[in-house]
């Protein structure tokens, strides 16, 4: 084989994978998984912080709103994605997690800023997330619920 056969074989190769990538629904480019990501973290934050302000309002700490943040989620990944996969729901599955975490640190570091404790123990309550969210079981569960929501709903 010549230099230019293998240079031709090169070329073919890649022309093939662009055409595959092109046609192919399930494939994401990076731009693509940036900005799925992006507006998923954007949205989990969002909910997070909705949450707490939807049960300090309605005075009820509903866990049940869990679920519901990972629907949500996962809406906004197949809306923004426009891919239904196995990776775009463990991402809504992180996401969600990581929503539920935001709305439970967003809640320690208002009940501080309230109480008029100074910014530096804001590191006393990232430490103290762990405990806070093992404390709660049914808030767990429906955490862990609201990831699998999350999955099903976006694979």
């Amino acid at each position: 084989m010549s230099l230019y056969d293998k240079w031709n074989e090169l070329k073919e190769d890649r022309e093939r994978k662009k055409y595959f990538r092109s046609n192919n629904d399930l494939y994401l480019d990076k731009a693509r998984w940036i900005k799925t990501i992006v507006s998923g973290l954007l949205a989990a934050i969002l909910a997070g912080i909705v949450i707490y302000y939807v049960s300090t309002l309605l005075n009820i700490t509903s866990s049940i709103f869990y679920i519901v943040l990972g629907y949500a989620v996962a809406s906004v990944i197949n809306q923004v994605s426009g891919v239904e996969s196995n990776q775009m729901g463990i991402l809504a599955a992180i996401l969600t997690f990581v929503g539920s975490v935001v709305s439970v640190l967003f809640g320690l570091i208002m009940v501080v800023y309230e109480f008029g404790m100074p910014i530096a123990s804001i590191f006393s309550i990232l430490l103290s997330i762990p405990s806070f969210l093992f404390s709660d079981l049914f808030l767990l569960i429906c955490i862990i619920i609201g990831c699998f929501v999350a999955y099903s709903q976006a694979s």
